[in-house]
């Protein structure tokens, strides 16, 4: 559907109309696959064969038939158009006749298949309608009827008539659509005139001259990168730049998509902040089905449509101070019996801002529900992307499909108590099978892939073609069977290579090792994006892993004057950190972290690249210094549980054992200030592998060095500059940082690291380090 409010027009298909409604839809399912398609088909065939034997010399039918019209109402122009499976034309009349294959049970009383399928009969009545507007049937009968076939075994065909009751149907549609029309042309109004708060009480240097650049920057092309610095308050700058965008017109809506949650309870708050009140911006925040819904398991989906009915007013009325609080949100499903995920779906339309996962534009599996707002367009949507530069591989591991024994198991065991489908049942007992020897870790051969690439295929080709107990099946389940076809799909794209691999034992992983396509013909659908991260750069590879030309962005960065000097960093050569050898200078790493410790008095805090190493340098610093007070982070579940552990250990502790790339890497502000001495062991370089090996060897072609490059170093060295980013939040932070490991002084290492870092001092021995943590002196080399 297509909505253009100045000039109070619309424009959509009959389908469209027939489906359109402002409350949460029963639910139906997955897709029911290609053999629904193919019996739908045959069943058309059949029907026309069928007809075109009783043609007579008084009787004309035509097979689909295109038919489009335009409605009047209330000031609106609605245009409709669709295309009819049979219409009959006599002298004097037409009939409209629509085919409608169902597993419903034929026969059936009118009423329930009234109940059961009202778009049906609305689409019919727009048919109706649309023929009634032609000048040449101004003086005809037009009749029409649904015919449906049971295609569940039976083949059973009942004809329903069309009444009068389903055309009184069809224009209360049309209300329902008129007032959701209007709602529309009053928010591009109030969208263009109302005033948001600042973002923050006041403004720091250099945030009034970046949000300027970049209104200026992001002028030139649809694509803008943006990089600022941790601490820099980019969610109320990028904010304050979209909702300008907005205001002028430029989008109908903002989508800010972040990595985690935590980022997402930030722009939250800062929307809050912002939101004038009632009459201005309007937000939501999707949580994924399974979080929102926790607690309202017993509220079944298919009551929906007989408890909600919704208006635009009433879903309006939802929205409190800008969104719908969650107290009202749980009245609200308590009241109806619905489960609270279904009313945020319902209210979605009349967000101005909508903030999400990732997962709701790149994930094929999740990206749907954006599609089912009315109105939604990429064309007139402003993307914002935060923490982009996880987007890579967050999508190529959202289009990975991973498949273990354990849930082959459950749907053989579901499939072996619905009798009949043997096929099925047989090749996945086989796929078992292929399974079971599988070790974690182990790269499947020639042999062993082209094994998995058949089955994939096969058990794909199964799902798709066959009718399968669709609603018996719990929802888990039938995720585990259609991750086939998301396989199959995948291994049809000659664009997106993949690599077949067992992350864990009895199991295998169909891994993408390439989502730039993907990723950049989803960017270029909308209208206006901006990605931004404190950890872009270098920006020529990053553009090259969203699949991006040099000429379809521009770049803007935040200047932070008051980071000058903030930072005092220097390079301690006396360890050698790499996996294979970081044993023998287990020592050396001991005597730094004890010396970082002892030359202050507040908390230290050291990094470390996994949790084993961070246990080695523990155990042997506290054999030899018992009386240090250390703590090691524990494997947090959430960030509130990590706020809560720093808030708890800092005042304790004498030094904190972090761990690289946890969540400490991004959404912590209270280090800042509160440390300002630290260390960070290694250049924290992703774990060898098998999936990352191949992802090497897939660019290793050009040069092993870039390969390298792209694979290990620059997502080793984003992990210290976002460690780097903790411990200075605001104006006034200082911290001494201690790089500890020789190769952070090559070139390759060294010129990854944020700017202020790039010219440390470099550390021979044990006394050099005492005697640069012993300076008091606390500036750098600054390159703005």
């Amino acid at each position: 559907m297509r909505i253009f409010p100045g000039e109070r027009r619309a424009s959509l298909s009959a389908g469209e109309l027939a489906d359109f409604g402002l409350g949460p839809k029963p639910q139906m399912g997955p897709s029911p696959g290609l053999w629904r398609a193919e019996l739908g088909r045959k069943w058309h065939e059949a029907f026309r064969t069928d007809s075109e034997s009783q043609v007579s010399r008084d009787l004309e039918v035509s097979h689909e038939v295109p038919v489009r019209g335009v409605f009047l109402r209330s000031g609106w122009t609605i245009e409709v158009e669709g295309r009819i499976d049979k219409l009959s034309s006599a002298q004097q009349s037409l009939c409209v006749s629509e085919l409608k294959t169902t597993f419903f049970p034929l026969p059936a009383n009118e009423d329930a298949l009234r109940e059961k399928f009202p778009h049906y009969f609305v689409q019919l009545s727009a048919y109706l309608a649309l023929l009634l507007l032609l000048p040449e049937n101004s003086s005809k009968t037009i009749e029409g009827e649904l015919v449906f076939a049971d295609v569940s075994g039976g083949g059973f065909v009942q004809n329903v008539p069309h009444v009068t009751e389903d055309m009184e149907a069809f224009e209360n549609k049309l209300l329902l659509l008129l007032d959701f029309l209007e709602e529309r042309r009053a928010s591009q109004k109030r969208r263009t005139q109302f005033k948001f708060n600042p973002p923050y009480d006041s403004w720091r240097e250099g945030q009034v001259e970046t949000l300027h650049s970049l209104k200026k920057v992001s002028s030139l092309t649809p694509i803008t990168f943006f990089e600022a610095p941790t601490g820099f308050g980019k969610t109320g700058i990028i904010l304050s730049w979209a909702l300008d965008r907005m205001r002028d017109g430029f989008c109908d809506r903002i989508l800010y998509l972040t990595g985690k949650s935590t980022g997402q309870n930030e722009v939250l708050r800062t929307l809050q902040r912002m939101s004038p009140g009632r009459d201005g911006l309007r937000f939501l925040c999707l949580r994924s089905k399974y979080e929102r819904n926790s607690g309202f398991e017993d509220y079944h989906h298919n009551q929906i449509s007989r408890n909600a009915e919704y208006s635009s007013h009433s879903l309006l009325s939802l929205f409190k101070e800008g969104t719908i609080p969650e107290d009202s949100l749980v009245r609200e499903a308590n009241r109806l019996r619905i489960p609270p995920y279904e009313i945020i779906r319902s209210a979605l339309p009349f967000a101005d801002v909508v903030v999400g996962d990732f997962n709701y534009v790149f994930h094929p599996g999740s990206s749907g529900l954006l599609g089912d707002m009315g109105d939604y367009s990429p064309a007139r949507t402003l993307l914002l992307i935060d923490e982009a530069h996880n987007l890579s591989g967050r999508v190529a591991s959202c289009l990975s499909p991973r498949f273990c024994m354990s849930d082959a198991m459950k749907v053989v065991d579901f499939l072996n108590r619905h009798r009949g489908f043997r096929a099925l049942t047989r090749t996945l007992t086989e796929w078992m099978d292929f399974l079971e020897p599988l070790k974690k870790n182990q790269v499947l051969d020639a042999d062993e892939t082209y094994k998995a690439s058949d089955f994939v295929d096969s058990i794909a080709r199964t799902v798709q073609q066959g009718p399968l107990p669709w609603e018996q099946a719990p929802p888990n389940l039938l995720d585990n069977l259609w991750l086939f076809s998301e396989a199959s799909s995948l291994l049809e794209k000659d664009s997106m290579p993949v690599h077949f691999w067992s992350p864990e034992n009895q199991s295998v992983e169909v891994a993408c090792l390439d989502s730039s396509t993907h990723l950049a013909a989803e960017l270029r659908a909308f209208g206006m994006c901006l990605l931004t991260s404190a950890t872009l750069s270098p920006f020529s590879d990053f553009a090259a892993g969203m699949g991006l030309d040099t000429e379809e962005f521009q770049v803007s960065q935040g200047s932070a004057p008051w980071r000058k000097g903030s930072l005092k960093t220097a390079i301690d050569c006396s360890a050698d950190t790499r996996f294979a050898t970081r044993e023998h200078y287990l020592d050396d790493t001991v005597n730094a972290a004890q010396t970082l410790i002892q030359a202050g008095q507040s908390p230290a805090v050291i990094f470390f690249p996994s949790f084993s190493y961070a246990e080695k340098v523990l155990d042997r610093l506290l054999a030899r210094h018992p009386k240090t007070k250390v703590v090691l982070q524990p494997r947090f579940r959430g960030l509130r549980e990590a706020n809560e552990f720093l808030e708890t250990s800092l005042p304790a502790s004498q030094a904190l054992f972090l761990v690289l790339g946890s969540v400490f890497s991004e959404g912590i502000d209270s280090l800042g200030g509160m440390v300002d001495r630290a260390m960070i062991v290694g250049p924290a370089l992703p774990e060898v592998n098998s999936l990352r090996e191949a992802k090497m060897e897939s660019i290793v072609a050009k040069n092993r060095d870039e390969a390298f490059r792209k694979t290990y170093l620059i997502p080793g060295i984003r992990k210290v500059n976002q460690a780097l980013g903790r411990l200075v939040r605001a104006p006034g932070h200082r911290a001494k940082v201690v790089l500890h490991c020789r190769r952070f002084a090559q070139s390759a290492y060294r010129d990854l690291l944020t700017p202020d870092c790039r010219d440390a001092v470099v550390l021979r021995n044990p006394k050099d380090l005492a005697d640069w943590l012993a300076d008091q002196e606390n500036t750098v080399a600054w390159n703005p």
